[in-house]
């Protein structure tokens, strides 16, 4: 195995002590995962240099490792700066790459290895199989390396077996195939044959008889104890797997079921795990899982929420089957999610993302009332709230009771139930200061119509984002003359006059 500088070879390393060195490696695009895109962009300043990630990528014996992952959070290696400096010295012409010299690094010897442990092992990210499990539990047990860790990431999904993917049908004439009753279903290669998924169904098989045996449950009864220093954990499953635009081509991302146990139990054995370790965390991410998480005893959701009482961050993506709409709106609208973030008093970045309901264009599945509490967090900097209804008097009144320290704001298919968006976003590009703002779904408004049928409102739906802004047609081309986003924030001409006659108009309809 071959460590190339450039063109040239600057040394043979054996497979053996590659992988002892790089197990922990991980190509992630960060583009990926998360409900909303603008909210999280594509790191620029990526995990490793794309040099270095071809190499790894080649020369890695052992790609189901346990792996390493770089939070987009902060710089995984914040005291390394000065060893960087002090290689500068002798290379001033070499491009500053912390991450490319501490795995150089670790490979001179023995000693200098050990010494850069606690730098590549802070962020550790795991699959449910066999090997990861195992792998999660030697870094437990390690003398020194459990110390260093301080965050997970747990790739939750479940993959299925190719019959069951099979059973639900396909579209020959179209380039993916779509599960009817999620609208965020994954997507399948057409170009593969059956038996070149047989790689997956081993997966699934390991991974029910993982389940079956509860050995998650006893893995992380046994590690998370060891981890005193552990303050972040991201529970991935579902469609934040998949990338937005549905390519073909995708590899075990694609297979994951839709089913209503989508993600709960991974919630309940890490969220289990954490509270009887007694590990107080700063951040939790978890999505998409299903609705049903929260239909269980009270006493045991507050049981499993405990660790999270001095959370700094909290991202919840929800999902939930056509079939127990009305039994999701029954259940959010008791303020059970509400009551669960009440005592987070230090939160900084906040996301909600509730089952999204299509019954009709403006039905939704909770009240703002039933999620956010009527206190305000003093440190608030990102809020972020999607398919939820309330009056634009409720919407405003959260929004400037953290105007001195909201700077991030996302709002998706949020109903006012009085008029207007219009006043709403007007007062927001007066009164707050926003950094960024992303208006990234449908916005919709009930507008009263005097009908001699009685009482009948009109839906108008309004979409503002970077693909329907307002353009004039100038000098042979179109020109960017209105970005709602941008006018949110504050930015742009005071004069601009916002209207429905700024808005793409999709629809009108009578209920």
């Amino acid at each position: 195995m071959v460590i190339a500088n450039g063109s040239r070879a600057v040394g043979e390393v054996p497979a053996e002590i590659w992988s002892h060195i790089c197990s922990f490696l991980h190509v992630e695009e960060y583009d990926q995962y998360g409900f909303c895109r603008k909210a999280h962009p594509r790191q620029e300043d990526s995990v490793y240099s794309d040099e270095l990630l071809q190499l790894l990528v080649q020369n890695d014996p052992d790609p189901t490792s346990i792996l390493l992952i770089g939070s987009p959070r902060r710089n995984p290696f914040p005291d390394y700066s000065s060893v960087v400096g002090e290689f500068q010295r002798f290379y001033p012409d070499a491009t500053p790459n912390p991450k490319r010299d501490l795995y150089s690094f670790r490979l001179v010897c023995k000693q200098f290895s050990v010494i850069a442990m606690p730098f590549t092992h802070q962020h550790l990210c795991f699959f449910l199989t066999k090997k990861h499990l195992q792998k999660l539990d030697y870094v437990a047990k390690h003398p020194s390396i459990p110390r260093a860790v301080q965050a997970l990431r747990y790739y939750a999904t479940d993959y299925a077996q190719w019959d069951k993917v099979h059973e639900g049908g396909y579209n020959y004439g179209q380039d993916t195939w779509i599960n009817p009753q999620d609208l965020m279903a994954p997507v399948v290669d057409l170009s593969l044959k059956p038996a070149d998924y047989a790689q997956y169904c081993k997966i699934h098989k390991e991974q029910y008889e993982l389940k079956r045996d509860d050995e998650d449950v006893k893995c992380f009864a046994n590690v998370f104890p060891r981890f005193q220093r552990l303050q972040a954990i991201d529970v991935l499953c579902g469609p934040r797997l998949l990338r937005r635009n549905r390519v073909r081509g995708l590899e075990f991302d694609h297979m994951d079921l839709r089913e209503t146990s989508l993600g709960v139990r991974a919630l309940e054995t890490v969220l289990s795990a954490v509270a009887d370790a007694r590990i107080r965390l700063k951040s939790f991410e978890a999505g998409v899982f299903d609705w049903n998480f929260f239909n269980r005893d009270r006493k045991e959701l507050d049981r499993l929420f405990l660790p999270l009482r001095q959370l700094q961050c909290l991202e919840l993506v929800m999902s939930g089957q056509r079939a127990d709409w009305f039994d999701i709106k029954a259940l959010a609208r008791t303020g059970v999610i509400r009551e669960l973030i009440e005592p987070m008093k230090e939160l900084r970045s906040l996301v909600i993302k509730l089952p999204p309901m299509y019954l009709s264009l403006a039905s939704v599945t909770a009240w703002l009332s039933d999620v956010i509490p009527p206190f305000k967090w003093e440190h608030l900097i990102r809020l972020s709230m999607h398919d939820v209804e309330c009056t634009s008097e409720d919407l405003l009144s959260v929004l400037l009771r953290h105007k001195d320290t909201l700077r991030k704001l996302c709002l998706g298919r949020i109903v006012l139930r009085s008029p207007s968006w219009e006043s709403v976003l007007r007062t927001i590009r007066q009164d707050l200061r926003l950094e960024t703002a992303c208006l990234c779904s449908e916005l919709y408004e009930i507008v009263p119509v005097n009908n001699d049928g009685g009482n009948v409102r009109n839906y108008w739906t309004a979409r503002y984002s970077d693909e329907h802004d307002t353009l004039e047609y100038k000098e042979g081309k179109y020109v960017l003359v209105f970005n709602l986003n941008e006018y949110c924030c504050g930015r742009g001409s005071d004069d601009e006059i916002l209207t429905r006659e700024n808005a793409v108009i999709y629809d009108f309809q009578t209920l």
